[in-house]
C-alpha cells in the first residue's frame, strides 16, 4: 500500500527538519506568545492528534490527501508549545510519557517485525485480545532491550570506548562473532520450512478475485499478422 511509501510521510520529515533548524538557529525561533494562548494552541494540537488517531486509516482517502500532513503539522505545533514552560510541557513531562518518549524509536522499529512474525493462524494459534496482549508484551520487551543494550551504550559513548579499547585480535574476534551470528541466521532462515499457503490465497484473496480467476479466458486473440492479415489464437 502507498502508506508504506516515503512520500506520504515526507511532510513529517520536513517539519521535523525545520523545527531542528529553528532550535539550532534562534533567528528562526517562533515568536513568543502569552502563556494562555500557547496552552490553548498546544492542547488544541494534542486534541486534534487524538481525533486523527481515531479517524485516519491506512486505506482512507483523506489520509493521503491532507491527513498525514495535518497530523505532522499538529505534532510540530505541540512540540513548539512544549518547548517553553507551561501546562503542555508539564503534561508531556510526566514520567509515563517521558518513558514512552525515550523508547519511542525502539518501539517503532520493533513493532512491525513482531506483528509480521505473530500472524494468527499461521505463526501463533490464538488471536483477538490474547494476541494483542502478547504482541504488546513482546514489543515492550524488545524496545526496552534495544534501548538499554544498543541505544544508550552508543549515545553515552560506552560502546565506542569499548570498541577503541580492543586490540587487533579483539576486534577481529568481535567482527568474526558478528559474522558467525549472521551466517547462522541465514542458514536457519534458508532451512526453515515456509508455512503452507492458505487455500484463500491459493484461489484468490476475495470472492471477487476467485470469480475473475475462474472467468479468465483460456485463449488469447493476437493482433492480425502484418503480412497475412489474419488473426491467430494462442493459449496463455
Amino acid at each position: 500500500p502507498v502508506y508504506y511509501d516515503t512520500f506520504p510521510h515526507s511532510s513529517g520529515l520536513m517539519i521535523g527538519a525545520g523545527l531542528a533548524a529553528a532550535a539550532y538557529n534562534r533567528r528562526l525561533a517562533p515568536p513568543h506568545y502569552g502563556a494562555r494562548p500557547r496552552a490553548l494552541i498546544g492542547f488544541g494540537a494534542l486534541a486534534g492528534l487524538g481525533v486523527l488517531l481515531a479517524v485516519l486509516g491506512a486505506d482512507g482517502t483523506f489520509t493521503y490527501r491532507g491527513g498525514i500532513l495535518l497530523a505532522s503539522a499538529l505534532t510540530g505545533l505541540a512540540l513548539v508549545v512544549a518547548a517553553r514552560p507551561g501546562p503542555v510541557r508539564r503534561l508531556l513531562s510526566r514520567k509515563p510519557l517521558r518513558y514512552l518518549g525515550t523508547r519511542s524509536y525502539s518501539l517503532y522499529l520493533w513493532h512491525w517485525p513482531i506483528i509480521c512474525l505473530t500472524r494468527p493462524g499461521i505463526d501463533v494459534r490464538f488471536s483477538g485480545t490474547p494476541l494483542l496482549v502478547f504482541r504488546v508484551a513482546l514489543i515492550a520487551m524488545a524496545g526496552e532491550a534495544s534501548y538499554k543494550l544498543v541505544e544508550q551504550p552508543f549515545r553515552t559513548g560506552r560502546a565506542q570506548a569499548a570498541l577503541h579499547a580492543l586490540n587487533g585480535a579483539g576486534r577481529r574476534a568481535a567482527v568474526g562473532s558478528v559474522g558467525l551470528c549472521g551466517a547462522v541466521a541465514l542458514v536457519v532462515l534458508a532451512a526453515a520450512n515456509p508455512p503452507a499457503l492458505p487455500a484463500a490465497l491459493a484461489e484468490g484473496s476475495t470472492p471477487a478475485a476467485r470469480l475473475v480467476l475462474k472467468a479468465a479466458p483460456t485463449t488469447l486473440l493476437l493482433p492480425p499478422d502484418a503480412h497475412t492479415g489474419t488473426a491467430t489464437r494462442t493459449s496463455p
